[in-house]
């Protein structure tokens, strides 16, 4: 879909967080619109999320920021001189998105999982990790790329 600005947190989510079962644990996935925080801030919530997880504990060494910044002589509310937000708002256009949903039953990723652990001679390749290997070695093979390419996903 289009992309959302802060803006749009009037009228759109500001957080959404999507947890997906997998056959062997959990994967956790986050959007953060930059109003509710900045990138640093949400970093150290999903590290602070991976220690509780990861100790099973009560108690956490990163505890949360929860001391909220503000420019000096501005409150919760920044009050803004435009009227409409078409007076500051600005869109791009991208052009047509080409978008694609694949569903892998239990049984293929189960069967994927397998030949990556075979292929890689390991027992502890993920589905989440064969998962990614296969999307990006499809990727590189779409993108016909010189098979001595460094290649990069982000």
């Amino acid at each position: 879909g289009e992309t959302k600005l802060n803006h749009d947190g009037h009228t759109h989510p500001l957080l959404s967080i999507q947890v997906t079962e997998l056959l062997d644990g959990i994967f956790i996935g986050f959007t953060m619109n930059h109003s509710i925080a900045d990138g640093a801030s949400f970093l150290h919530f999903v590290s602070a999320l991976y220690e509780v997880f990861l100790t099973r504990s009560d108690t956490m060494i990163k505890k949360p920021i929860l001391k909220p910044f503000f420019p000096d002589g501005y409150g919760l509310t920044l009050k803004l001189r435009y009227i409409d937000p078409e007076e500051f708002v600005t869109r791009l256009n991208p052009g047509p998105l080409r978008e694609r949903i694949f569903h892998f039953s239990p049984a293929a990723m189960a069967a994927l999982k397998a030949k990556a652990n075979e292929e890689c001679e390991a027992l502890d390749i993920s589905s989440f990790q064969a998962l990614s290997a296969l999307l990006w070695r499809s990727i590189t093979r779409a993108r016909n790329s010189n098979p001595d390419e460094e290649t990069h996903c982000t």
